[in-house]
């Protein structure tokens, strides 16, 4: 039972990094992280509010953090009953040309309401932590995508517009060489996003 929950785990970590070089995920069994290469500082205003989903048994989000752009980040986590304490660490160094991190956060959950508290960033002695995000999450309404454009095929080297659809932060690359794909027709899906969440819609001439 061990050995299949952090199998679970692991598969799980995997999908959720995006494309791109990203630092090692790590942390416990129970709270894992990543924190994505420093992109360009703009951002929508939706992708300020940290995105969710949940699946078998764990709560996913991501967010976009605007920092310095040469930190060193590092992430740790306390719970008390509903509420989730998230502390970022700048271990790196400061510097006055800003960009975009992109956090992935997957942490065991039971389903249920959490109040998630995002405290950063705490730089040595200098400054000090401050609440950066304060919001809910409802384990049964995922908040997965805010536009169309945030939902997307799942990956496949074949037949992808068959494919379901998922959330963007979800999205990793497929090495798809020498993978030989057959011709015949395929149902289409088209990705929408619908109260939060990503789902997908049959549509024709996709063969």
């Amino acid at each position: 039972m061990r050995n299949g929950a952090l199998l679970t785990i692991a598969v799980l970590v995997v999908t959720i990094i995006a494309s791109g070089c990203v630092s090692p995920t790590i942390g416990s069994n129970n709270f894992k992280y990543s924190v994505g290469n420093c992109g360009p500082a703009g951002f929508s205003k939706e992708a300020e509010v940290p995105f969710y989903t949940y699946r078998n048994g764990h709560l996913l989000i991501h967010l976009n953090l605007r920092y310095a752009c040469c930190a060193k980040l590092s992430l740790k986590e306390r719970t008390r009953k509903n509420e989730i304490l998230i502390y970022i660490d700048n271990a790196g160094e400061m510097c006055r040309c800003m960009c975009s991190y992109p956090i992935d956060i997957n942490m065991t959950a039971d389903k249920g309401i959490y109040v998630i508290k995002i405290f950063g960033v705490k730089y040595r002695d200098v400054q000090n932590y401050s609440l950066i995000y304060n919001f809910t999450v409802d384990t049964s309404t995922p908040r997965e995508c805010a536009t169309d454009e945030d939902c997307v095929h799942y990956p496949s080297c074949c037949h992808i517009k068959s494919q379901r659809c998922i959330p963007i932060f979800l999205k990793k690359d497929r090495n798809c060489t020498n993978v030989m794909c057959t011709e015949e027709c395929r149902q289409c899906n088209a990705c929408f996003c619908e109260n939060g969440t990503c789902v997908s819609k049959k549509v024709s001439g996709c063969c």
